[in-house]
């Protein structure tokens, strides 16, 4: 996540994106899986080791 975040950071900034509240808005759709994943893990990492 965090390189696709560096990667529209460097497009807005370059001038590829020019209108921010799409950048603003992709982040925090970023930062919505970055969470979604991150539970993902944890939950599966729980499941695997309670069914051991």
């Amino acid at each position: 996540m965090a390189e696709a975040e560096t990667q529209l950071l460097l497009a807005y900034r370059l001038g590829y994106i020019s209108d921010k509240k799409i950048v603003d808005k992709f982040l925090e759709v970023l930062d919505e899986i970055s969470r979604m994943i991150y539970s993902f893990s944890k939950k599966s990492q729980t499941y695997l080791s309670s069914a051991i």
